[in-house]
């Protein structure tokens, strides 16, 4: 365990990101002293690349937050709010002052939750003064911010997560955890998690996070909190080649309706190019033969551990 020091005399430090270095990712408060002599509480977005942290920002009374940072480290995001602006915008701090991103026409505020090692940015926006409405987006330099597949009549969500290889969770209401795939491609697409689990399995409705695998931690709020973790598994027969990140050949289903709804798991097991694993993923440990499974029609994730 390593203890953290604050910069510049600051206080209560939150951490909420890290790379896959080691290099932390937070805030921290500071007071700053108005002319009329009264103090006023600032959150500042800090880096912590080992030992004392680093201001990612110059300016005392600006406020925001990092929430996320990208495996790589080259892109922190958050939120930033400067003197005299009226509402917090998702921002990327790669710059003093960072990068501004805005927000989508029709919502005033935003917050950055997630980026990816592309630059690819996920989070909310959110209504003005408080933040009762909740519209998810993605964003990159170069093509701006984007509404993510949603239901027709669903858009109150929330990007959170987002990985290397294009895939991203979050949550949508009246859907609760979702799963985006090829973000920022051609045939970007959602599909809720929910609908992906045995019929018996407990309702996952609360924040997730995913890796290059699939594999998603997700809790569950019934009264009490619990943690949940899921995996891409399979439910026929089990394809040699990749522990646990597998796939299977589903049973026939002539109408192609169930092939439809599902569209996909984790990995887009319905492409005849797919393969068991994200094609930009490290291998899992392989069974004895080393050899890549046949390509399956469709995959059917999940089970709940």
């Amino acid at each position: 365990t390593q203890v953290m020091g604050n910069p510049g005399g600051s206080q209560g430090p939150e951490v909420h990101g890290i790379t896959a270095g080691g290099t932390l990712v937070g805030s921290v408060a500071t007071s700053v002293t108005n002319q009329d002599g009264s103090i006023t509480l600032v959150q500042r977005p800090v880096r912590w690349p080992g030992g004392i942290g680093d201001f990612l920002t110059s300016d005392p009374r600006a406020n925001g937050e990092a929430l996320a940072v990208s495996p790589d480290g080259r892109f922190v995001v958050g939120h930033y709010r400067p003197p005299g602006a009226g509402t917090p915008q998702a921002a990327v701090f790669n710059a003093d002052p960072p990068l501004n991103i805005h927000t989508l026409s029709s919502q005033p505020g935003s917050v950055a939750l997630a980026a990816n090692s592309s630059g690819i940015v996920g989070g909310y926006t959110f209504t003005s003064p408080l933040p009762t409405f909740y519209e998810p987006f993605f964003w990159k330099l170069g093509r701006g911010m984007w509404r993510p597949p949603l239901p027709p009549g669903s858009p109150n969500g929330q990007v959170m997560d987002i990985t290397d290889n294009g895939l991203a969770v979050g949550a949508v209401r009246n859907l609760g955890v979702v799963l985006w795939l090829d973000v920022g491609g051609n045939d970007e697409i959602m599909i809720p998690v929910q609908g992906l689990l045995p019929p018996n399995a407990p309702v996952i409705n609360g924040p997730v996070s995913i890796n290059e695998y699939g594999e998603m931690a997700a809790v569950r709020v019934a009264g009490t909190t619990h943690a949940v973790f899921l995996y891409p598994t399979n439910r026929w027969r089990q394809v040699s080649g990749v522990i646990r990140t597998t796939a299977t050949e589903a049973a026939a289903d002539p109408a192609g309706a169930a092939a439809a709804r599902r569209r996909s798991s984790w990995h887009r097991c319905d492409r005849t190019t797919a393969l068991a694993r994200p094609p930009s993923a490290p291998a899992r440990p392989t069974v004895a033969t080393g050899r890549q499974p046949a390509a399956p029609r469709r995959c059917v994730p999940a089970e709940v551990r």
